[in-house]
């Protein structure tokens, strides 16, 4: 049966979300207490038990003067011994009338592997958001730094990453952008998972870089740094951190072959109503 979900169930959801996807606790904690919604979350209970759930989580795409309202299907499970009953898909189903009652323009969603593409079609959904994904080696950022001065990385408050951000090309039209408090979560759950958020000025122009380091690789998984500014910040990042190698995630500091080498078909979409959206983009999303 498909009910909406209660704090009340809230262990019952992260028992579920923990079996199986493994998720860090500290993510859960945050998740828990600043983006979870119980009318926004669609559950399916058997003899009083949670045993499936899909998070329905509202985001905006920059539309003209107005914003589209989307839905992005996030963390849809199962646990294993109830799989193979459709039970997935019926909550799915549902999701589209929720969104419909809302006035959601779109469904969106990101499959967790190359396989559930196909799975997704059955429900209407296409492929409709490439990202890019651009991977160096540290001797190749040591080499695109040969010659420039290293910028300075300074520690920076969600507030300040937010004002860039808006003014940054990731919120033209067809971006999917973040409200405040979305930056503001990103960040926050950046920080918990020992990233950081930094601010720079290269040539004049100030910049911003989110950054992560972990088992020897460093993670930029936003900046609005372009070509100009790419050396002098890869000279700061070999500088600060130690990483074998490097992936940019959406960069725009690289050439167009580059980038098209490292397109990929990433999340997909299902129109909600009939709007048009030019040069579609998606970047930080909860994964």
């Amino acid at each position: 049966m498909i009910e909406r979900a209660t704090r009340e169930q809230v262990p019952a959801l992260r028992m579920l979300w923990e079996s199986v996807f493994g998720e860090d606790p500290a993510f859960l904690d945050l998740f828990f207490a600043r983006v979870f919604v119980p009318d926004n979350t669609l559950v399916w209970m058997e003899n009083g038990r949670v045993v499936s759930a899909l998070y329905v989580l509202p985001y905006l795409i920059a539309h003209g003067e107005e914003n589209l309202r989307a839905a992005y299907l996030y963390a849809l499970a199962t646990e294993p011994a109830w799989r193979g009953r459709k039970i997935m898909s019926r909550l799915i189903e549902a999701s589209f009338d929720l969104c419909a009652a809302r006035g959601y323009a779109l469904s969106m969603l990101v499959p967790a592997k190359d396989s559930l593409f196909g799975f997704y079609r059955g429900f209407g959904f296409e492929e409709f958001f490439d990202r890019v994904r651009v991977e160096k080696t540290r001797a190749e950022l040591q080499a695109l730094a040969v010659g420039c001065e290293p910028v300075k990385l300074v520690t920076a408050s969600a507030e300040l990453v937010w004002r860039q951000y808006r003014a940054s090309p990731f919120c033209r039209d067809g971006c999917v952008v973040l409200t405040k408090e979305q930056n503001a979560f990103y960040i926050d759950n950046l920080r918990a998972e020992g990233g950081d958020a930094f601010v720079f000025t290269a040539g004049g122009a100030p910049c911003y870089a989110l950054v992560s380091c972990r088992d020897g690789v460093l993670t930029i998984s936003e900046t609005n740094a372009e070509a100009r500014e790419l050396g002098p910040l890869c000279a700061a990042l070999c500088a600060r951190f130690a990483f074998e190698r490097a992936v940019f995630l959406q960069p725009r500091c690289f050439g167009k072959l580059e980038t098209r080498r490292g397109r990929r078909p990433f999340a997909m979409a299902r129109l909600l109503q009939d709007v048009e959206i030019e040069s579609p983009f998606i970047g930080r999303v909860l994964l």
